[in-house]
Formats: structure tokens, C-alpha cells, sequence
């Protein structure tokens, strides 16, 4: 790949040394006489002015920069950070507030597991949560509490006090490190304003998800500084599971009484997964078949009274709460100050603090141990319970179980930038920003030390209960809840906690200045570097153990340069160009990682330190032929640095049962084999060679028409991931014969021991092409018009783990990115009065996400889901006293969500539908 990329640098280069002989070259004096101001229009610009992706004083023209501003927010009628970046065309939301615990393909993105709630992410094309960098006013804030990837929580940014949204399509390792290797997506507040603002808006969901949210902010400036302040708040419903069309999980009788599309029933057991009546087990391995007959409450049951567990005694317990209500609190102050015209000293701090409350649809405690001694176990020995008390909830006995979490995050941050000499500036940034969570899931629970399944766990009141003579006071686990004690209650407490958190420490010290004057303009560049510390903390004792310190860290070392060359200007020799720009940006990094590879003979953890390092090279080049028309060219070296948890792991584990492990070669379990878990002090770093080809034009026939096509092309190597994820890669007799993974009999091959840890597992290529037209037509009579289309295509994106390999292709699929997107905007004003239209589009793609045991075999036939198209509108009117309204709404036609199963029974894709559904909004705002 690296040749191809070589190549298409030569290729750029010729073209723009042979531009003239393609007809589009002009004399000199033709291009004097081109710089008198004889057309309104304005010279052409890619993109606008943008600070994303470089420290250069007035951006890098050859960087490829997507900007999104606070009226174009406003426009689409969107108040959340993370609905604001679900509209970036390259982003596919494979995490969000409906899927943060679900989504099912570390291939596009983590598990983030039970009590993730209140996480949603960014993820720009399909690479991953952590290989897309997002930033805060151009620096680093402190990644998602307990996440070792370190990739930022949305929900942690100041929604409110948005001022623009930029983002770095091209990669931006060679300014910003490590992460960027799909883009940098950089969150830039308001500040510098005088005045202030305050904005009411509420929103009215067709699935019951209203939200409102209440923003302000001032800015008061004097002659030499200013200081700012944002608040907000916002308060959001969870959607109705119902409304939104998930009411039943049995999807059957679509398909001809099919129970695998009966998502009530246990794909192993054939047993219904809840019943309103306990299921009773003899031993901890028997299944839980026996059950009372309905209308049985257990207080005199025997053991002849019990029969076997049939479908017709399952319930559906469907979602209570989908996605959680939520409450969002912000504020950002920032300042800054003059001295003598050269000292200028910045101060900024935020903070966020982000609930979550989810109620959920059953309790989920397993077989329990239930002793003889127990006043309702007629049995005479311990029985194994399956139980679900949904009766209790209903008399009133217990609360709902619900999730809970709170996360918190803030950053403060300073600086200085002193100007010297004329042409210099020294500027040195400090920050430290810190991100903690409080999870809560509360079921029943023996309080102390955990949940009812595990005997071994038994203590104080909640084994009294349980194993109780007292008719009276004993928990009944064996009826249908009728005849239960108010003694249950005493069961219900967290039955899982997590209090995590990470911290971000950074300073930068670098300088900023002209090095000569060219004809063409100054020759400008930056040089400096920098020092993080990121680490991880937790209240439980696991990292300690498991990583072998109390904070699991990693420390940077870094040094930069940046260098913007404008070889041809205004007013040159060269026919057919009018100016030629060449940009150069390089990066090392140096990384130091501590953590535990073994034991020692006391079962202490031996710590030892991996260090590894990577430099990354940036090329940029802008070449404008005429004012109307312009070619960029940029490749980049882009690359994300291993996690604590990828390099270290605690000591080499192995687990050997009668269950076996699993062998690819036989699809199935071999008992007595075992498996094998362990560190890989080896795993090398992510790298990928970006390279992105676009121009620009405006075409002299249609005035106010722009035009930018551009194509991208990311070649990534080293993908780290779970060996375990090759059995998706590979042929079956390929994966299981590889020796590092599946030790086996030499005499007969059958296997002795699997061996799963984190490796640098694949390739993998992704290419695109991005079509933007933008006319700016202005009436004498109706005002100006303003038409946008934006077309988004992939065409290819595809894993594999070596040159002679299959390639694993997941474009178009449930678990995979789009094909295509489709947004057109129509935007018109009028003196006081504007409005907005937006048509989105999403292709139908390939569901065929329901694997559903061990084996990766598919519960049900893949089905094709059908594409969907939404249409929003926005109305704005403004009076003269700082008075604005707008009125709208989102998929006004209240377009239906395609079906889409997924392995729990729900029928439509939440990371590719609004779960809100149709959205009419109203906001007011007044400014002072």
C-alpha cells in the first residue's frame, strides 16, 4: 500500500506540472489581470478556515476538514452531542444510548457490557470508537470512565455550548498522536463574546422520549481579555419500547409459526426463558424443569405436585424503559488576558455531570440454591430455583430492578502564548482532565458480597431468609408469587456496582512562527513537544490483581513539527497555476506501559514495562489553478497505541473442565481440553497510510455553485483484537491448525488446550468517495436559496489477516457500516424569516445478527432490511429586540423503523434509526 501511495503523490504532482497542457493553463498576464476584483464571487475555499488538525497560525489549506456550525445544529432541530455527530455522513453509531450495552461486533466497535449505560461514542467509518480521536477545543479530555482505550464519553461534552463542530477527515496522528487513524473530531465552544444568550427549547417524541433543555451564556470582554461562561441543562425521557414498535418478542407468526423466531424460548432449551412460576432443578447442573401448575402459590406444594416446564407456561417480559431517562448538567468558564500586547494567559474549566436511570424488564438471579431447612422446599434435599418475581412487582412487594449510573467529567486547563521578535510565539498549554462513573444494578441480591446464584456467597440476613423454617418469614421461591412474604424486600439491593474512573494529565510547550518570506507568502512552521500521563482507577481491587498496580497508566513522551510551504502565489510565471502549497507534518511518539506478565512464588505480581514507539508523517498539498477551481492531495500516517489490557494481563491462566474448549476443526466442545488465557508483552501498535484526493470548483456558468469531490483511502495494519476473532476471519481448517492458538495430540490431532489472548490480528482497507454540491442562488423577489447534497459512498471495506487469506467483507451488513448515505438539505431566508428542509437516506443492508450459541451458528436465515428515508423541517423567525424562535420537526412523516431483528427480539437497528422516532421541537431565544 505504501506504493500505491507513492504513486498517487507522483500522480498528483505530475498533474499539477501538467495542468497547463490539459487546456486549463493561462498566460500570466491572463492571471494579472484575473486579480482585479471583476466578480462578486468569492475565490474558492475546500473547506472554510478551520484550527483542526494542525497548530499552524491560520489552519493548514491542505488538510481535509468537515465543519458543522451552531446554526447548522440549530437547523436540524438536534440538541445532544451525540445526535449532533450521528449527522457526520462517515459516522456509523455503533455506540449511542440504545446500544451501549449491546451492540454485538468488537469487529466495528467494543462491548462495553451491563452497566455501560450512559456511554455513547464517536465512531467514523467503522473503525472503532478508539481510533477516532475527539477533542475539546483542540486538546485531549479524559476518555470514558473505566474504558482503557480511553475514547471520549459524548455524553461528557457541553452540549450547550457548542460554537462549531470541525472534523479532521484524513487521519491526525502526525499532529495530535495517537488514536486518530479514521479522523479527529474536535468540539470548539463559544468564547470571545460579548453579550449573552439564553435558549428554552423542548421536544415532543412520538415514542415518548420528550427532552428539554435550557442553555445561556455571557461573555463580557474589556481592552485587553474577556471571560465567558456557559451553562446548561437537559432532561430527557426514555422511549417506549412498545410505541417504537418493539411490543412482543415473538416474531412467529411472520414466518409461518417458526419458534426460532420466538424470542421467549431458550434456543438450547426449548424452555420458555420467563415463566410467571419458579423452574426447579434438582442438582446445579440439571436444567430447571419442574414447575407448579398456574394458580399454585408454593406454600404446600410437594414435590408430586410439580410437572414438567411447557411453553404455555412462558410470560413475555418486554422493555420497561428503553434507552433510560436522563439528566445533563454543564458549565464552562473560560478567560483570557493581555500584558503588553505580548503575554496572553488562557484559563478554561468545564464540567458535566451525566445520569442515567433505566428500568429493567426482569430480575436476572439465576438458579438459587435453595436449602431443605427452607419452610416452602418440600424436596428434603437443596433444590436449584430459577426465579423471576415479576408477581412481587406487580402487588407491590418489590420495585422495579432498574440500572443506574452518574458519570462526571471535567477538565482544567491553562496556558500562555508569548510573541517575540515579530514573527515568533512561544505557547505552552497545561491540562488535567478527569472522568468518573457510579454504576449501580439493583435486583435481588444478599447485599454484601453478591448475587443470590452463588451459594458460596450466602451471609447474614439474606441466608437467614433463605434457608428459614418460619413460614412467616422465609422467601417463598417456589409458587407464583401469591403466596410470598413482605420478607423479599429485604433481598432487593445493588447486586452489581462499579465506581471507575481515568485522568489525563498533558502539557505541551511549543513554538509557532515565520522561518522566511517567499513570493508566494510566508514559510511558516511549529516545533515543540509534549507529555501525557493516562490512567485508569477503580475502588474494587481487579485492576490491582488482574494488572498488578492500583492504576494502570500509560505515559507519552512526544515531540512534533509542522511546516507550511506556499510555493507558487499570486502574480508567478508558472502558466496554469495560480498558487501551489505544500504542507509537512511529523510526529514521535514514545510510549512507557507498566503491568504484571507473572506471579512470583507467593502469587504477587512480578511488574514489569513495555515501551514502544511510533513516528507518524503527514504530507499535505493545495494546488489552485484558477479562483474557481482547486486540487488537495494528503497522505497521513496514523496509528493507535496498545492499552494496558492488551499488553498486560496479569499471570498465564488455565482453566480445564469436563465442558472442554471449544475446537474450530469439529465445531464443537472437546472434553477435557483446556483453555488457556495470557499477556502479550508483544502486541505492536495500530498503524494505518491515509490518503485522501479531492478538489474543489465552482463553475463559471452557475454562480453561488460549488462543488467538491473527494476520495479517501485508509490502508490499516496491525488491527488489535481477541485471537478468538479469527474464527470470523479464517476457514475453519486454516484457524484450527494454527499452533499458537490450538495446541494439539501430534499422533492424533485432537486438541489438548486452546489458547486465547490479544493479538495484532488483521488488516484492514476501507475506501470511499464524498460528492458535495452547495448552490447559493440569491432572487431579487424570494429571498436566497441555498440547496445541499451530500453523497456518501464506500467502496470497499474489508478484513484480512494475511496477503493469501480470504477477505472478510461485513459493508452492507447489521454488524457493518453502510454502503451509501444520502442527506440534501434545501435551506431559504428572507429578511427576518428562514427555513430549513433535510432529506436523510439510509440504504438497506444484510441482517445477519443472530448468532446464538457458541458455535457462531445462525438462529434464523439472514433477511434482507429494507432502506428508509427521513425528512425534517425547521422554521426560524427573528425580531429586532434579540427575540428568536424556531419552530420544526424531525422525520416529520413519521417514517417506520425497517424490520430488523437482532438477537434479543428486538426488531429494529438503534444504530441506524432515531429510536425517538418523530420529533417536533420548539425553541426560544433571546439575546441581551
Amino acid at each position: 500500500m505504501q506504493t500505491t501511495i507513492k504513486s498517487a503523490w507522483a500522480a498528483g504532482l505530475l498533474l499539477a506540472f501538467a495542468t497547463p497542457m490539459l487546456g486549463l493553463a493561462q498566460d500570466a498576464d491572463e492571471q494579472e489581470g484575473e486579480q482585479a476584483p471583476v466578480t462578486a464571487e468569492v475565490p474558492l475555499e475546500l473547506e472554510p478556515t478551520a484550527v483542526t488538525g494542525t497548530r499552524l497560525t491560520g489552519g493548514d489549506p491542505t488538510a481535509r476538514v468537515l465543519t458543522i456550525t451552531a446554526e447548522d445544529i440549530a437547523k436540524r432541530g438536534i440538541s445532544s452531542v451525540e445526535d449532533v455527530i450521528r449527522t457526520i455522513p462517515q459516522v456509523f453509531s455503533s455506540i449511542n444510548g440504545t446500544t451501549n450495552m449491546n451492540f454485538g461486533s468488537e469487529a466495528i466497535d467494543r462491548n462495553l457490557g451491563a452497566l455501560s449505560i450512559g456511554v455513547s461514542t464517536a465512531n467514523l467509518k467503522g473503525f472503532g470508537s478508539a481510533n477516532t480521536l475527539v477533542l475539546l477545543n483542540g486538546k485531549r479530555i479524559a476518555g470514558a470512565a473505566g474504558q482503557e482505550d480511553f475514547f471520549v464519553n459524548l455524553r461528557n461534552m457541553p452540549a450547550g455550548a457548542i460554537d462549531r463542530v470541525e472534523v479532521n477527515l484524513d487521519g491526525g496522528s502526525s499532529v495530535y498522536g495517537s488514536d486518530g487513524v479514521a479522523g479527529v473530531i474536535n468540539i470548539i465552544t463559544r468564547k470571545d463574546f460579548q453579550g449573552g444568550k439564553v435558549t428554552l427549547r423542548h421536544e415532543s417524541s412520538s415514542n415518548a422520549a420528550d427532552q428539554s433543555q435550557l442553555s445561556a451564556y455571557y461573555g463580557h470582554s474589556w481592552d485587553t481579555g474577556n471571560v465567558s461562561l456557559n451553562v446548561s441543562r437537559t432532561d430527557s425521557e426514555p422511549y417506549s419500547a412498545r410505541k417504537a414498535g418493539y411490543y412482543t418478542k415473538d416474531w412467529s407468526s411472520m414466518f409461518g409459526g417458526d419458534q426460532a423466531y420466538n424470542f421467549n424460548v431458550n434456543p438450547f432449551s426449548g424452555q420458555p426463558l420467563n415463566t410467571r412460576s419458579a423452574r426447579v432443578g434438582v442438582s446445579r447442573w440439571a436444567p430447571a424443569n419442574l414447575t407448579l401448575p398456574e394458580g399454585n402459590d408454593g406454600r404446600n406444594a410437594q414435590p408430586g405436585d410439580f410437572r414438567r416446564v411447557t411453553l404455555a407456561d412462558g410470560i413475555e417480559v418486554l422493555d420497561v424503559d428503553a434507552g433510560g431517562s436522563t439528566k445533563d448538567d454543564s458549565v464552562l468558564l473560560s478567560f483570557e488576558q493581555y500584558f503588553a500586547d505580548m503575554l496572553r494567559v488562557r484559563g478554561e474549566y468545564y464540567r458535566t455531570e451525566a445520569q442515567t436511570n433505566t428500568r429493567l424488564t426482569r430480575f436476572g438471579t439465576g438458579s438459587i440454591a435453595v436449602p431443605a431447612s427452607n419452610a416452602f422446599n418440600n424436596f428434603g434435599t437443596t433444590v436449584y430455583v430459577t426465579y423471576d418475581p415479576q408477581t412481587e412487582v406487580d402487588l407491590g412487594l418489590l420495585p422495579t430492578p432498574e440500572r443506574s449510573s452518574t458519570n462526571v467529567s471535567d477538565r482544567i486547563s491553562g496556558g500562555i502564548d508569548l510573541d517575540f521578535l515579530d514573527n515568533f510565539r512561544l505557547t505552552i498549554d497545561w491540562l488535567r482532565s478527569g472522568s468518573d462513573k457510579d454504576s449501580y444494578q439493583y435486583m435481588l441480591t444478599n447485599r454484601a458480597r453478591g448475587p443470590l446464584s452463588n451459594e458460596m456467597q450466602f451471609n447474614g440476613r439474606a441466608a437467614e431468609l433463605i434457608a428459614s423454617p418460619d413460614p412467616s418469614e422465609a422467601v417463598n421461591f417456589f409458587g407464583d408469587g401469591t403466596g410470598q412474604n413482605a420478607t423479599i424486600a429485604e433481598l432487593y439491593g445493588p447486586l452489581s456496582t462499579s465506581s471507575e474512573g481515568t485522568e489525563t494529565t498533558e502539557i505541551d510547550a511549543f513554538l509557532n512562527g515565520k522561518v522566511l518570506e517567499l513570493p508566494a507568502g510566508e514559510v511558516r512552521f511549529v516545533l515543540g513537544g509534549q507529555q501525557r500521563k493516562e490512567e485508569l482507577a477503580s475502588l474494587d481491587d481487579f485492576q490491582e490483581g488482574y494488572i498488578g498496580l492500583e492504576r494502570p497508566y500509560r505515559d507519552l513522551d512526544a515531540y512534533f513539527a509542522e511546516l507550511n510551504i506556499p510555493v507558487l502565489g499570486a502574480g508567478n510565471n508558472m502558466p496554469g497555476i495560480q498558487a501551489l502549497t505544500f504542507g509537512v507534518a511529523v510526529r514521535r511518539d514514545d510510549y512507557t506501559v507498566e503491568g504484571s506478565l507473572e506471579s512470583d512464588a507467593d502469587g504477587n505480581p512480578v511488574l514489569s514495562k513495555s515501551n514502544f514507539a511510533n513516528t507518524s508523517l503527514g504530507l499535505g498539498a493545495r494546488l489552485t489553478i484558477t479562483d474557481t477551481f482547486a486540487i488537495r492531495l494528503r497522505s497521513e500516517e496514523a496509528f493507535r497505541a496498545p492499552t494496558v489490557y492488551d499488553l498486560f494481563g496479569g499471570t498465564q491462566s488455565e482453566f480445564c473442565s469436563a465442558f472442554g474448549a471449544y475446537d474450530p476443526l469439529i465445531n464443537g466442545f472437546v472434553p477435557g481440553a483446556c483453555q488457556a488465557f495470557g499477556p502479550n508483552p508483544d502486541v505492536k501498535p495500530e498503524q494505518s497510510d491515509n490518503l485522501s484526493i479531492g478538489f474543489g470548483w465552482q463553475p463559471g456558468w452557475a454562480q453561488g455553485l460549488t462543488i467538491n469531490v473527494d476520495y479517501s483511502l485508509i490502508d490499516f495494519q496491525n488491527r488489535i483484537a481477541s485471537s478468538s476473532e479469527l474464527r470470523n476471519l479464517l476457514p475453519a481448517e486454516i484457524y484450527g491448525n494454527l499452533p499458537q492458538f490450538f495446541e494439539r495430540d501430534p499422533a492424533t490431532g485432537a486438541l489438548i488446550r486452546s489458547i486465547s489472548r490479544v493479538v495484532n490480528i488483521s488488516s484492514r482497507e476501507h475506501t470511499s468517495l464524498d460528492f458535495q454540491l452547495k448552490w447559493n442562488i440569491e432572487t431579487q423577489d424570494w429571498g436566497t436559496f441555498t440547496p445541499i447534497l451530500y453523497y456518501h459512498y464506500v467502496i470497499d471495506m474489508f478484513d484480512q489477516v494475511t496477503a493469501d487469506a480470504p477477505k472478510a467483507r461485513f459493508l452492507g451488513e447489521f454488524v457493518g457500516i453502510d454502503k451509501r448515505k444520502i442527506q440534501a438539505q434545501l435551506d431559504w431566508f428572507k429578511g427576518r424569516l428562514s427555513a430549513s428542509m433535510f432529506f436523510n437516506y439510509t440504504p438497506g443492508y444484510l441482517n445477519n445478527h443472530y448468532s446464538s450459541n457458541a458455535f457462531g451458528e445462525p438462529r434464523v436465515p439472514d433477511m434482507q432490511v429494507d432502506s428508509r428515508y427521513t425528512v425534517d423541517l425547521s422554521g426560524t423567525y427573528q425580531w429586532d429586540n434579540g427575540l428568536l424562535v424556531r419552530l420544526g420537526g424531525r422525520n416529520i412523516f413519521d417514517s417506520d423503523f425497517p424490520f430488523a431483528l437482532n438477537g434479543q427480539g428486538r426488531p429494529f437497528d438503534a444504530s441506524r434509526v432515531d429510536v425517538r422516532g418523530q420529533v417536533w421541537f420548539a425553541e426560544v431565544t433571546y439575546d441581551f
